[in-house]
């Protein structure tokens, strides 16, 4: 008898736990604006640097978000970037970039920043990049 109380503790106390795991993922904070400086983390690299004037710099990414592919942390650009109230993302607008010395076709890729982590994979999702925002606007 005390072994199905005792599991039923456990349950309760697993249960428990999620119940508080889902309430803290749910009060993340929230950013309203993308302006500030992302790193890259874990195993990849670069920084991406949005600014208040709608220009934005991506620079030493270990992944290419216009090809969609690993670029052995030596992907470069920069251009302008948007936001839209009604869509919780950013658009990059490539004016210009590179992968080592070869130039790469400009495109507009576009990640989710509200959470304040950045993220631009393949469409796979088998590989790319996150960003977390190191340095927010106001």
């Amino acid at each position: 008898m005390s072994e199905l109380v005792h599991r039923k503790r456990g349950v309760a106390v697993a249960v428990g736990g999620i119940v508080v795991a889902l309430f803290l993922a749910g009060c993340a904070p929230q950013i309203s604006s993308p302006i500030g400086t992302w790193r890259a983390v874990g195993e990849d690299t670069g920084t991406l640097t949005v600014n208040e004037d709608g220009s934005f710099a991506l620079s030493g990414a270990s992944f290419n978000p216009i090809d969609d592919r690993d670029a052995d942390g030596d992907f470069s650009g920069y251009g302008t970037w948007d936001a839209y109230p009604d869509r919780p993302e950013i658009v990059l607008r490539f004016s210009e970039a590179s992968q080592g010395d070869r130039g790469v076709q400009p495109s507009s890729p576009s990640a989710d920043f509200r959470s304040g982590v950045m993220r631009f994979t393949d469409p796979d999702e088998t590989v790319g990049i996150e960003f977390r925002i190191e340095d927010p606007a106001g």
